[in-house]
């Protein structure tokens, strides 16, 4: 593949303002054909490309195809079993479409919150671990301050663990400040619930998928789950 076609591929990929950092290219020779594949990195999800041996304008493709598994649409052949070759520019289109039709769905529905699984997350977050707790009670003295300290810990350890960008901090921040200041007039039901919805949009935020979910629930529960008698502590 010449370079300035290689660079088309690359201009494409900067046209629909996805990062090239996301992205590979890498050569390699099967029968003495040429093929490039233009790969999504840590995903499943690939872009071949044959170069026949008699045009560098004439080539075939393959494309990963969004459907279970990501199996490739395959290459050409005419009716008589002959390869058929496509002209470079239609490619071109058909590896922006790819990225439209294919890529960004992927990338979005990975950065998208399961809610489901956030469902279950919150049944097993409400589970105490004394059943014999009032949960329509209010936290003591005590354990307002503990709990305070307990949030104060969680900003440090979210910081340190996700790093979000100093806006999405700050704005974070304030919901913590928020939950903090909660405490002393909400019963524990209602302060969990409370709690909950916070580590949800926490986690909208900072577009966590739902193993990065589990994990904030986690250093939350850490932080103050001895004074939520919560699982796992």
């Amino acid at each position: 593949m010449l370079i300035m076609q290689k660079n088309r591929f690359f201009g494409i990929i900067n046209e629909h303002e996805l990062d090239a950092n996301l992205f590979s290219i890498e050569e390699e020779e099967v029968d003495g054909v040429i093929h490039y594949t233009i790969r999504l990195l840590d995903a499943p999800l690939k872009f071949m490309i044959e170069i026949s041996e008699r045009d560098y304008n004439l080539v075939d493709y393959s494309r990963s195809l969004l459907a279970p598994k990501f199996p490739m649409s395959g290459y050409t052949f005419d009716y008589d079993g002959n390869r058929s070759w496509y002209k470079i520019e239609s490619v071109f289109n058909s590896f922006s479409d790819w990225l439209s039709e294919v890529v960004a769905v992927y990338l979005e529905d990975e950065c998208t919150p399961d809610l489901w699984e956030q469902l279950k997350e919150q049944e097993e977050f409400f589970e105490s671990g004394d059943a014999s707790a009032d949960e329509y009670t209010f936290y003591s003295q005590e354990e307002q301050k503990r709990l305070g300290v307990g949030i104060e810990t969680f900003k440090e350890v979210l910081e340190e663990q996700f790093s979000p960008a100093k806006e999405e901090l700050d704005k974070i921040n304030k919901r913590l400040d928020y939950l903090s200041e909660e405490v002393s007039k909400l019963n524990k039901f209602n302060w969990k619930s409370v709690a909950f919805s916070t580590l949800v949009k926490i986690a909208t935020k900072l577009s966590l998928d739902s193993d990065q979910f589990k994990e904030l629930i986690e250093l939350f529960k850490k932080s103050c789950g001895v004074v939520l008698q919560l699982p796992g502590n």
